[in-house]
């Protein structure tokens, strides 16, 4: 069974489902569940692999069978993927919103959103406030946009933490989702963060968060890329080497 689960780990990433075009069948790499019981046994049997392809097919009833069997294992929500496949039926309620709203949402290992307006099918208006003061015991990469209409974002934990992206359409700075005090907070419980990349998702008029401790880790940096309203968000950040 190992050597099955891993040539099926392959073949998800030679062969992505939910994509129709060129006449490719959709199921993509889920054909080889039909292949013989002891094959859909080991399929089934493996939620890693239904959690890394939770944002395959744009279809409410679809989104929620791979929820279920996606269970607890670290989910890939993606839903500019989710949201770049066409619909396969008239749909009635934010599919986006199954995924975020769901207990699979705590469960992400990574997040991707870039909607920056009601309409978009990807845009979740339930984003920030699931985002805020949760605990992400799996999350590695984080890349949301923060609408403004919103409201403000409390900081989140997650200690596996190695990328993060926050842009926001916020025009000032009081506007921006998170605070100057929630922007260390987050960073002090990421101790793997190498990559930040900040775009007006920070309050700079937010009162100034309180000195480093002595004595505290540094965070090791490859990137760090910060456009924002006052170039006094440093002092949000812990102490820092590249």
């Amino acid at each position: 069974e190992d050597m099955l689960i891993e040539i099926f780990e392959h073949l998800q990433v030679i062969w992505p489902p939910g994509d129709n075009s060129d006449g490719a069948n959709p199921l993509g790499w889920i054909v080889v569940s039909h292949v013989n019981k002891q094959w859909r046994y080991v399929v089934l049997a493996s939620s890693h692999l239904w959690a890394e392809n939770l944002c395959s097919f744009f279809n409410e009833d679809t989104v929620l069978e791979l929820v279920r069997r996606s269970g607890y294992a670290p989910a890939n929500v993606d839903l500019d993927l989710l949201c770049s496949r066409p619909p396969t039926a008239d749909l009635e309620r934010n599919v986006a919103d199954i995924i975020v709203n769901g207990t699979i949402f705590e469960s992400a290992r990574t997040i991707r959103a870039s909607a920056n307006r009601r309409g978009n099918p990807a845009f979740s208006t339930t984003l920030t406030r699931r985002l805020g003061s949760q605990m992400f015991p799996y999350l590695t990469i984080i890349d949301v946009f923060l609408s403004r209409e919103l409201g403000p974002l409390k900081p989140f934990e997650a200690p596996l933490l190695t990328d993060i992206t926050l842009r926001s359409d916020a025009c000032i700075p009081k506007l921006a989702p998170l605070s100057l005090t929630g922007l260390r907070t987050i960073l002090l419980s990421s101790k793997c963060i190498k990559s930040i990349t900040l775009r007006r998702a920070i309050n700079t008029s937010s009162n100034m968060p309180d000195s480093h401790p002595i004595g505290e880790d540094h965070l090791i940096l490859t990137k760090l890329n910060c456009e924002s309203f006052d170039e006094r968000i440093i002092y949000a950040f812990p102490p820092l080497r590249f």
